[in-house]
């Protein structure tokens, strides 16, 4: 007789964990439903971001409608969606944030322009945030363009005023500072900056949690 219920006991552990994992929401279902639920509008999952083999923690790309040819992101641990988070709000308030750090490069010199894009980066904040809450949460890069004539003199002072600035409106950036001659720069708009950001740059700055420098390096 018992040798008829070891297997029979077997069988019913092993469909009841089959069952079980056969029933469990995947993280991709999961991550979709929790930016529909967030941001009340559809999305679609794209793939997971590589390199996640033995970690807790998922995170993956969904696109949206409203952002053709974006891939938003996505992190979170599986089956506990108070740990999700995303950046999605970096792409509703991109323009704004833009216009944001616009008005503070302009404060430390007219010709200058300044734009942002998301980071990679899963963020707690809510659809309701405002542009510059964003920026105030450090999870943006911020490509700067100055007049590459007569750069070289000033570009130390500048810098420093334009960290103070930032920092003044809680916000601590990482900046990668490229020169353009004045013709090109001052055609230079949020739809065509990227064009001229392949290459390394003359200059990358980081800002900690101080609002002080922890990189500070001119190419």
């Amino acid at each position: 007789m018992k040798k008829i219920w070891i297997p029979l006991v077997l069988l019913a552990v092993m469909m009841g964990v089959t069952g079980c994992m056969i029933n469990r929401t995947s993280f991709q279902e999961e991550a979709v439903s929790y930016m529909e639920e967030k941001y009340d509008e559809s999305f679609t999952w794209i793939e997971p971001v590589d390199g996640q083999l033995g970690s807790s923690r998922k995170r993956g790309y969904v696109s949206s409608s409203n952002f053709p040819g974006e891939k938003i992101l996505v992190e979170g641990d599986r089956g506990e969606k108070e740990t999700f988070r995303d950046n999605y709000v970096a792409y509703l308030q991109n323009a704004e944030a833009c216009q944001e750090l616009q008005t503070i490069a302009s404060a430390v010199d007219e010709n200058w322009k300044a734009f942002c894009s998301p980071e990679e980066i899963g963020l707690s904040l809510g659809k309701e945030a405002s542009a510059l809450e964003y920026l105030q949460n450090g999870a943006c890069l911020t490509s700067l363009f100055v007049p590459r004539e007569g750069w070289l003199e000033a570009r130390d002072t500048k810098m420093e005023e334009f960290r103070r600035v930032l920092w003044e409106k809680g916000i601590s950036a990482n900046i990668t500072v490229y020169t353009l001659p004045a013709g090109e720069l001052s055609s230079l708009t949020r739809d065509t900056y990227s064009g001229y950001t392949n290459s390394s740059g003359a200059g990358r700055f980081v800002m900690d949690r101080e609002g002080n420098f922890a990189v500070s390096k001119w190419r």
